[in-house]
């Protein structure tokens, strides 16, 4: 009886000095550490420049654009931007119905529309501008269109001699930004 007395006051004592040491450690405040002011400062530009990485990146970008230029008659002149928070900007300024800056929204639904239509006629793999390899003709409009989807991005410039499909999605997404609920922007 004594000897099992003796083993669970042995077992208490051992619990009780290693939950003493744990308490112990952090009981106690630890000494102040030496700081090179300069470490710090360093530590804190870097902690600056990763929130700028993240504010740009978190900011919309241009996802879309649809640019008709003009022409010595009376060619339609615009620009619309479709940017990746679904804001959709457009720029009337000549022979278009819609004259001034006007502003709208579009959901995912739409943007993700306009990239399989593109994806159809192999925007990306079109080229950059047409007539290809010759000079655009002076006196007719050209009409611009940009996409990017993800790290890729594509600029056509339509002059003259597009093929049909290039031409059909430019009229398609034309139809489709009519279709918006415009508003005029306020200055």
């Amino acid at each position: 009886r004594f000897e099992r007395q003796v083993i669970w006051l042995s077992l208490i004592a051992l619990l009780f000095i290693a939950c003493n040491r744990r308490i112990g450690t952090s009981a106690y405040p630890q000494p102040p550490a030496i700081v090179d002011a300069t470490k710090l400062e360093e530590a804190d530009a870097a902690v600056q420049q990763e929130q700028m990485i993240r504010d740009s990146l978190a900011q919309p970008y241009l996802v879309i654009m649809l640019k008709r230029t003009g022409c010595y008659g009376n060619c339609p002149v615009f620009e619309a931007k479709v940017f990746s928070d679904g804001q959709v900007t457009y720029d009337g300024i000549r022979h278009v119905e819609l004259i001034s800056l006007f502003e709208s929204s579009v959901d995912s639904t739409w943007i993700q529309r306009v990239f399989e239509r593109a994806k159809e006629i192999n925007y990306f793999d079109l080229d950059e501008a047409y007539p290809s390899g010759g000079e655009p003709i002076p006196d007719l409009p050209t009409t611009i269109t940009y996409l990017r989807l993800g790290e890729k991005e594509k600029t056509i410039r339509n002059n003259f001699d597009p093929p049909k499909a290039l031409v059909d999605f430019e009229q398609w997404l034309e139809r489709e930004l009519k279709k918006l609920d415009w508003k005029k922007k306020r200055d």
